[in-house]
């Protein structure tokens, strides 16, 4: 048995428990190029019926609000203690519809919250994006990370698990502490003083293409199971 873990971190759990015993590798989280890439921000605003002039932020969050995992109520905090003017968010849901998401969320502009099927509304919608919020309290590696930056959008996340081998700051990242509203609000309101050009190409790091994904998997499967 070898264990093939996405990121130093989940390496490192590994091997503090039962799987220490094992062979234990790092291959890391792929983003697909050919699927997650910029699109045009102003045409993608366009597209989705936001106004060019807003300032869009997106996150993902749960269907239910008190579902706190990826950190929703750590943006709602956030959320007061900005005035950032012709702010609008893109709220992506990790489940269906959801109606209680929309009763938080009244009173501020933004998309109704709906989960995204395919990687094509996901491309659009992270071009769409000015930046991307990712509080999250637990993460293994980021998803969210690798595909907002290969579709161009800076993304400010929390400094937990596997994210830091993924958003790196000043390489299409800002990374904040967690648990820290004031610190995802003040890092928000830096990157728009700050006028950063988010339709900019960001760099997808090699170790994430896919590509290397498939050649590292492939490596270690003929190295460890290849019989003569």
């Amino acid at each position: 048995l070898n264990i093939i873990c996405v990121s130093e971190w989940l390496a490192t759990q590994a091997r503090k428990g039962i799987l220490k015993r094992f062979p234990i590798h790092v291959i890391q989280n792929p983003v697909d190029t050919d699927e997650f890439y910029p699109v045009d921000k102003a045409e993608a605003k366009r597209e989705l019926g936001i106004p060019p002039y807003k300032k869009t932020v997106l996150f993902s969050v749960a269907a239910n609000p008190k579902d706190t995992r990826k950190g929703f109520d750590i943006i709602c905090e956030a959320l007061k203690q900005l005035d950032i003017q012709d702010l609008f968010l893109i709220p992506t849901s990790i489940a269906s519809n959801s109606d209680a998401l929309e009763e938080v969320l009244e009173g501020r502009p933004s998309l109704p919250p709906r989960h995204l099927s395919t990687n094509e509304e996901l491309r659009l919608h992270y071009s769409a994006a000015d930046v991307v919020w990712h509080p999250t309290r637990a993460d293994t590696s980021s998803m969210v990370g690798l595909e907002a930056i290969a579709c161009g959008t800076p993304i400010i996340a929390a400094r937990v698990g596997g994210v830091p081998e993924v958003v790196q700051s000043g390489k299409g990242g800002i990374l904040i502490e967690p648990e820290n509203p004031q610190a995802l609000a003040e890092a928000t309101k830096r990157h728009f003083k700050a006028n950063q050009q988010s339709n900019n190409i960001l760099s997808v790091a090699p170790r994430h293409k896919l590509a290397n994904f498939v050649a590292a998997s492939e490596a270690l499967y003929k190295q460890e199971y290849t019989l003569e």
